[in-house]
């Protein structure tokens, strides 16, 4: 009790401000759009248990819904809702929890309390930790890591014990392991870790492969890893029927600039950051919540630069620690060798030595091996002190614990916003692509003045120019929206307009606009390619169905429209509107917008199909009722007029010929864009209203008869 209390003042201390940080990076997707949390209902609770983790936002291939249902607990049940303050509090409880278990641990390792004490007053205020700590959606870290500690407290507590309460211990372990597993994947490496126990403490680890040793490995597995075998197995079938349900996913290049190597690079690559992540541990100086392209470069066998000796270098560096932990272990050091090969098998899931992820590195990553570095780090200076003093463990404990404390505060500090945490971490990874882009996101969102555009469009320009040299399938497609973006707004603000309201195109103003058609065209083809990589992945996952609805990148679209009427291009701006159209038929820009696009291209007679797929679609109802009349009646009162009122019921006087026309045509256009998108009830509905309009059913039928759909 005094231990967990004397650590919860250390974190009380250390993460004091951390209170302070909103919902940064990832959270505002997880928490705050999440529309699963906002109410406890039976339904929420299935799509929490079925659902992708990054719900509704897209599919990254993860399925961790004890975290999401924590998220629910806190955001509905208790009421905390959108207060960040509440759910700081319940990651320094988890992080305290932790910290708990990490003395326990220890203690039953070395048997000594005040190394143990060491270990997790280390553990509790390590700055490594604060994206797992301060950041909330780090409790998938928080939860994982209770997991793999209480359930190797469970087996350690098993083989204690006899008779049925062993495997009480036991089914507790298995307990533990599931809750962590459905918290983050990674907490399978449960299932390596006391093997490794064993091998350490209760085999003879000279002789592995002797019979004794494999004799004594079969009957620890029968006898107790055998629970967690389930699971393990539950665990990947849960994945790959989420591949199935969901489809596949699509993993960005740039993200892990390693997928785009080759096998040997890649791992010398993934060594050279194990080299990183020690270096933080010990001097964990400059930290930043994103290494992306291109602020780790990749290596390569061939040792042909800098990158590449630094990754020999790395391996050089782990290859002396292997020879340091088994010289202690052939002393008898126990404890080293299992902390040590604790800290590697925490790792690897997210190493990228074994297989490849979405990500190259990540501070996160460092929290669970987090307990086995500060093991040997206390075991390391209680035998430094040894040699100097029998007070020299505490003094120089006290004095780390305070360097480390300190780091940790002011970290905590850059997780204030977002504006914070990018400007910090441009400042340590300025070469990746991601640090560029958010921090100009995070200028721009401020809406604070002065608003210096400019200021801000530099940033975004430094984004792009990590990224434009890359295949148009590795592109990033946001970083060249937004830099488009900025440049049209910079564009309107230096024009001037005439009478009617419309841009007066001068030199300087062209110009602007044309850098900002140059970085949306570029944006709309990353996205049309990544759109069409999806589209083949999803057919092969159909096993070879080639009907997938289109799709695009529309908010690039939208804003790739407004650019190209500015600049006249009438007819690019039609044929945008018509990807749009695709994409969402009831997109109500397009009936808004591509009618006066269409007569402004010389095409006034598509204007009038447009319009009536706006009346019968109810979309623009009124604008389109207005234009309507224009089009068909134009200057003549006279006339029957096109567009017929019966109280708030709106009808067309089809003896109009032209009008007869293009309302069958606007009828079959609209069938054809419902059936493309699979939206065959509302196709139906089109069908069963055309008979009102006194439509042809023979072309409508033949739509069907073209697309091989059957009615």
């Amino acid at each position: 009790m005094l231990v967990a209390l004397g650590l919860a003042c250390l974190i009380g201390l250390v993460y004091a401000n951390s209170f302070q940080s909103g919902f940064v990076l990832d959270n505002e997707f997880i928490i705050k759009d999440d529309p699963r949390l906002r109410a406890a209902t039976w339904e929420n609770l299935s799509l929490i248990c079925t659902k992708d983790y990054w719900y509704p936002k897209g599919v990254g291939g993860l399925f961790r819904p004890l975290t999401t249902l924590s998220f629910l607990v806190e955001y509905s049940l208790l009421g905390f809702g959108q207060n960040p303050t509440y759910y700081h509090g319940f990651n320094l409880i988890l992080h305290l929890f932790n910290a708990t278990l990490v003395f326990f641990l220890m203690n039953r390792l070395v048997n000594r309390g005040e190394i143990a004490i060491g270990a997790a007053a280390l553990f509790a205020v390590h700055p490594i930790a604060t994206e797992s700590v301060t950041n909330l959606v780090g409790r998938s870290d928080l939860l994982a890591a209770a997991s793999v500690l209480g359930g190797t407290l469970f087996y350690l507590k098993s083989i204690d014990t006899h008779g049925y309460r062993r495997w009480i211990w036991l089914v507790m372990m298995a307990v533990s392991m599931a809750a962590g597993v459905l918290s983050k994947e990674s907490a399978v490496v449960l299932i390596g870790i006391l093997p490794l126990y064993d091998l350490a403490y209760r085999m003879n680890s000279r002789r592995i492969l002797s019979t004794k040793s494999l004799e004594a490995f079969w009957r620890f597995f029968w006898k107790g890893y055998i629970v967690l075998v389930p699971i393990v197995v539950a665990l990947f079938a849960i994945r790959y029927s989420m591949q199935l349900s969901h489809g596949p996913t699509m993993m960005a290049w740039k993200d892990n600039p390693m997928r785009g190597t080759d096998f040997l690079s890649a791992r010398f690559t993934a060594v050279k950051v194990i080299g990183y992540y020690l270096g933080l541990l010990v001097f964990p100086l400059k930290l930043s919540c994103d290494y992306t392209l291109d602020a780790i470069p990749n290596s390569s066998w061939r040792m042909s630069s800098l990158e590449d000796w630094k990754a020999a270098l790395a391996f050089g560096l782990l290859a002396a620690l292997a020879v340091v932990v088994w010289f202690c272990h052939r002393r008898g050091a126990k404890s080293i060798y299992f902390l040590a090969g604790w800290f590697f098998i925490a790792l690897l899931p997210t190493a990228n030595v074994l297989f490849l992820i979405d990500s190259n590195m990540a501070e996160r990553f460092l929290y669970l091996p987090l307990v086995a570095y500060a093991g040997l780090f206390a075991l390391t200076l209680n035998a430094i002190s040894q040699r100097i003093h029998r007070t020299g463990y505490v003094v120089l404990l006290g004095l780390v614990i305070s360097l480390l404390g300190c780091r940790t505060y002011l970290r905590n500090q850059d997780w204030r916003s977002n504006l914070t945490l990018w400007t910090s971490a441009s400042k340590v990874c300025p070469a990746s692509f991601r640090v560029q882009r958010s921090l100009a996101i995070a200028m721009y969102d401020q809406k604070s003045e002065p608003f210096d555009l400019d200021a801000i469009i530099d940033v975004a320009r430094k984004a792009t120019a990590i990224t434009r040299s890359l295949p148009v399938e590795q592109g990033d497609q946001l970083s060249h929206f937004f830099l488009g973006m900025l440049y049209g707004q910079k564009a309107d603000r230096a024009a001037t307009r005439d009478v009617n309201g419309s841009v007066i195109l001068t030199d300087e103003v062209r110009t602007i606009f044309e850098q900002s058609l140059s970085e949306l065209e570029t944006a709309a083809s990353i996205g049309e390619t990544i759109e069409s990589k999806k589209s083949n992945s999803m057919r092969l996952a159909k096993k070879g169905n080639q009907d997938v609805p289109q799709a695009g990148p529309v908010q690039v679209y939208e804003t790739l429209f407004m650019v190209y009427s500015r600049l006249g291009r009438h007819g690019d701006a039609v044929k945008t509107l018509r990807k749009i159209q695709a994409i969402n038929p009831l997109a109500s820009r397009v009936y808004r917008f591509l009618p006066d696009e269409l007569i402004l291209s010389g095409n006034s007679s598509e204007a009038g199909v447009v319009l009536i797929q706006a009346f019968l679609l109810h979309v623009e109802h009124e604008f389109a009722a207005q234009q309507l009349t224009s089009i068909y009646a134009p200057g003549n009162q006279a006339t029957q007029p096109i567009v017929l009122r019966d109280g708030a019921t709106l009808s067309f006087d089809l003896t109009n010929p032209l009008l007869r026309t293009d309302v069958d045509a606007a009828f079959a256009q609209l069938i054809e864009l419902f059936l493309r998108k699979k939206n065959f009830v509302t196709a139906e509905q089109l069908m069963e209203a055309s008979v009102s309009f006194q439509c042809d059913p023979a072309p409508l039928n033949a739509v069907y008869e073209r697309l091989g759909v059957k009615r």
